[in-house]
């Protein structure tokens, strides 16, 4: 007859202690597992929770305080499927409102996807010069996703203001008429007490100066870092008055582009700014009451 031994009781308490160590100092572990499940809704309610969403080249970003929800560009053509599996891993069936910051398929290619998949209450985009209007065949998409399903839809107007519940937006789109898509990108800022985020699309400099001529108020806790990081945004008067805590850089690992611009990483690494990147860190959360703001990383 074999032996039998039991493993003593304290063994097993301090792997128990151990893994309950890991998972508090390591969040995105328990999110990982209960996203095989299938039962991931890391959503607090009564603060606002601010998804930027790995989706390597290019972007989309989930806000949600539990009440309303807001989507910030659809990622790329490819990538449709993954924005919605995971705008349905938080249990959120409807948004409030979608923003395509400009017409460019890296932001706008998923969205026809997500139109189809979610009650959708309101899109807003910039308005765009007849010359501008893209012929490509992923625009033409959207549009038929938008007339198809009858939205509501807005143009994003320099000076804008509203909210949603405690959400706030404010546009600083451009008026002149530039002869780029990039250009054309509708920069917002929302805010949910004392917490901020600025979004710039891929605007570049000469979008930067104008708004910096116009005097608004930038200074904000969160910058959604100008295209990718690309240097050709992202220039040092516009950083300093913005001058955020936290920088995100959706961008995609080994890219063609060399996104990011070293010059741009020592700009925000001047000011102090903590920067996260998709490449490197997955998907980036921030969880903010209004005063404080608590980040959450993937990997």
């Amino acid at each position: 007859m074999k032996l039998k031994f039991k493993k003593p009781i304290w063994v097993l308490s301090v792997l128990f202690v151990a893994l309950v160590l890991y998972c508090v100092n390591n969040p995105a572990f328990i999110d990982k597992i209960y996203s095989k499940l299938g039962l991931n809704n890391t959503v607090v309610d009564g603060k606002l929770n601010v998804f930027f969403i790995d989706t390597e080249q290019s972007d989309a970003t989930l806000l949600t305080d539990g009440k309303y929800s807001v989507l910030i560009d659809g990622g790329d053509v490819d990538k449709g499927d993954e924005v919605v599996a995971f705008i349905k891993s938080k249990g959120i069936k409807k948004l409030d409102l979608v923003i395509l910051s400009h017409a460019h398929a890296d932001h706008m290619g998923g969205l026809p996807d997500v139109f189809s998949s979610f009650e959708i209450e309101k899109f807003m985009m910039p308005e765009l010069p007849e010359d501008l209007v893209p012929t490509s065949k992923t625009f033409e998409r959207l549009i038929d996703a938008i007339e198809t399903i009858n939205i509501t839809s807005e143009y994003a107007v320099k000076g804008d203001t509203f909210t949603l519940g405690d959400i706030g937006f404010e546009f600083f789109t451009p008026v002149e008429k530039f002869d780029d898509l990039n250009n054309s990108s509708a920069v917002v800022r929302v805010s949910y007490g004392n917490n901020s985020f600025l979004f710039c699309g891929d605007a570049e400099t000469s979008v930067e100066k104008e708004i910096l001529n116009d005097k608004v108020f930038l200074s904000s806790s969160v910058l959604k870092v100008g295209h990718h990081g690309s240097n050709t945004s992202n220039s040092e008067d516009f950083l300093y008055a913005v001058s955020p805590m936290y920088a995100v850089i959706c961008v995609g690992e080994d890219n063609s582009y060399g996104h990011p611009s070293s010059k741009v990483i020592e700009r925000l690494e001047k000011l102090g700014t903590k920067i996260y990147r998709t490449d490197q860190n997955g998907t980036i959360t921030f969880v903010c009451d209004g005063k404080e703001i608590s980040v959450i990383t993937e990997k």
